[in-house]
């Protein structure tokens, strides 16, 4: 009984140094705090396979000359997250509707998913995390990272699993403009 007394106090303190931290934080530089709410478009481009790379040497290798952009869109508003996507000169569409949550912390935030199923080949679990922090104002900066577990195959089945990094660029998208372009530079 007295444990979970201690622990109320805890979290009931961690809170209070928590909100105090953020509110300073808020008042230092409003336009960043809770800066993530509207729409944010940007491009991902695959991290070239390193020297270390886990695949096996007869495995086909990726291309690295021009390495396909993926365009993201995110829509987050106080209590959702949508994620889109989009081929280029495509429609955009919604992936995995639903599934996505949002934690925030100041400038930064993780937009994650988490799945998992059954198809013809056997189960399956994969985790899509955006790791987000504002560059200024409307720009952020974004590194996904994805895995995939097909964990009913042997684990010397070559896509037993399959993770991927790919860092992007996004902008904020006011109401009525269309995709806007980089003007700030790396």
């Amino acid at each position: 009984m007295m444990r979970n007394v201690y622990k109320a106090i805890l979290l009931a303190a961690f809170v209070l140094v928590w909100e105090s931290a953020t509110a300073d934080a808020q008042k230092r530089n409003p336009d960043f705090y809770n800066g993530f709410i509207g729409r944010w478009e940007g491009d991902f481009r695959p991290v070239p396979s390193q020297v270390f790379s886990p695949r096996p040497p007869d495995a086909p290798a990726p291309n690295t000359e021009n390495p396909p952009v993926t365009q993201m869109a995110f829509s987050i508003s106080a209590s959702s997250v949508q994620v889109y996507t989009r081929p280029v000169n495509g429609t955009w569409h919604e992936i995995k509707s639903g599934n996505w949550r949002m934690l925030t912390g100041l400038t930064n935030a993780v937009v994650f998913s988490i799945t998992s199923g059954e198809d013809a080949d056997g189960g399956w679990v994969e985790t899509w995390n955006y790791t987000i922090t504002h560059k200024e104002r409307d720009s952020l900066q974004v590194v996904m990272t994805r895995a995939v577990n097909n964990f009913n195959k042997p684990s010397d089945y070559l896509e037993k699993t399959n993770e991927g990094v790919s860092p992007g660029r996004f902008f904020r998208i006011l109401y009525g403009e269309m995709t806007r372009p980089d003007t700030t530079g790396k």
